[in-house]
């Protein structure tokens, strides 16, 4: 028995100096997030733009060591903008793959249908889409459900608050929206904020997500007389562009065109070129606003302008949309929650989410109550902007402002 553990220590020795310490496997022991994103689908375009952001942070993370010395590895789930391939993909997730965390989102409808299946295995879900408030009261009090993107209610408060600074102020509004949960929760926040602000509401018009015509719905807004002073719609990408292309094309000249999210798309200006100028839209990041590296975690978290210069170089001088930064941040601040609490364990990495609070490339990220109950919001500031001359400038709130506003919207005919 001496003999053969003296072998042992002797072949264990040679082992040592020819190859160096047996370390484990970085492949074969990993950690394991998931993410549900549309990759393919109506939503592609912003699906594909999550998938940037998600790609950096798990390059980033895996750059510095991983997670409690495990490489971290993103299963990507794409629900195709359709809520049953979503429910899918989320008990995929968790029964199968056996994730530790969940990250994802977009659309509120999707995000409902997810969640709902998810509430049965409860796990750690970091979420940086979907704005409906009825999202909020249904999980906003679940103890696993963090919430990033701010609640479309805060959007509808920036953009009422911006409208009463303008001079004249606006004294109409006529309001549309798509049908499924995001149109018809922001525009229930802004028909409510807006009428209590003193604007008359004229019109509040449904639409199909989609549609390859919205010339009936422009015909009836035009019918309205007086012209709102603001046409106000909640809608995509591609509603965007066509809503604006048919305007010019049937001459419909409100002093305000003004969208929430959609406009913000580098598409929309690429679709549209100068007719896209002086529309309004809500972001809730821009790369004019510069945030500094976080003290806590800066190799992680790195200044604005460095995040932004690192999306650059990766991706051929490409501006990103906040929707890459917000799907950076949800993944590595679910990494560096697990890092913290040095345990995979769901009590523990939900203590050390709560615990967060640090600098990001898109601000100071730390979750706290939200105004219907959730417990766990991360970011509430909207931007609103105006396209002109075909860049974003940042019009409200005043001490982020990088241009003043153009108002009202010149007319279609006296536009060159």
């Amino acid at each position: 028995m001496k003999w053969a553990m003296k072998n042992l220590t002797l072949w264990g020795l040679v082992a040592l100096l020819l190859f160096g310490p047996v370390i484990p496997s970085f492949a074969q022991d990993e950690i394991k997030i998931g993410g549900i994103i549309s990759l393919t689908g109506p939503k592609a375009a912003l699906g594909q733009e999550e998938k940037r952001g998600y790609d950096m942070a798990i390059d980033k993370i895996n750059s510095l060591g991983g997670v409690l010395q495990k490489k971290v590895k993103l299963i990507l789930e794409d629900d195709r903008f359709n809520p049953s391939v979503a429910v899918s993909a989320a008990e995929k997730l968790v029964a199968e793959d056996k994730v530790v965390a969940i990250t994802g989102g977009y659309g509120s409808t999707e995000t409902l249908a997810t969640l709902a299946a998810l509430k049965n295995y409860a796990p750690v879900v970091v979420w940086q889409g979907a704005g409906a408030e009825k999202i909020e009261k249904l999980y906003g009090k679940e103890p696993w459900f963090f919430h990033l993107h701010p609640w479309g209610y805060y959007s509808l408060l920036d953009l009422k608050d911006f409208m009463l600074t303008l001079d004249p102020k606006p004294q109409s509004v006529a309001i549309a929206y798509e049908d499924t949960s995001y149109g018809v929760d922001y525009s229930k926040f802004a028909k409510k904020f807006w009428s209590e602000a003193g604007f008359k509401i004229v019109a509040f018009e449904p639409f199909k997500s989609g549609s390859f015509d919205y010339a009936p719905l422009i015909t009836k807004l035009k019918a309205i007389q007086p012209t709102p002073d603001v046409f106000y719609w909640v809608g995509y990408v591609g509603d965007a562009v066509l809503l604006i292309r048919q305007s010019k094309e049937m001459n419909f000249n409100p002093r305000i065109f003004a969208d929430t999210g959609g406009v913000g798309f580098p598409e929309f200006k690429k679709q549209l070129g100068k007719d896209c100028n002086y529309v309004l839209g809500i972001d809730i990041w821009s790369p004019k606003v510069k945030f500094p590296t976080s003290t806590k975690y800066p190799d992680l978290f790195p200044s604005s302008e460095q995040w932004l210069k690192d999306y650059r170089d990766r991706y051929n001088g490409r501006d990103p949309n906040y929707w890459s930064l917000i799907s950076y941040v949800a993944l590595a601040a679910t990494c560096q929650a697990i890092k913290d609490a040095g345990t995979t364990e769901k009590s523990k990495v939900i203590a050390a989410l709560e615990k967060l609070d640090t600098m990001t490339p898109m601000g100071r990220l730390k979750f706290g109550a939200g105004s219907y109950g959730s417990i766990h919001q991360g970011y509430k500031q909207g931007l609103v902007f105006q396209w002109q001359e075909g860049e974003k400038q940042i019009v409200f709130p005043n001490n982020l402002k990088t241009g003043s506003v153009i108002y009202p919207t010149p007319v279609w005919d006296s536009r060159h």
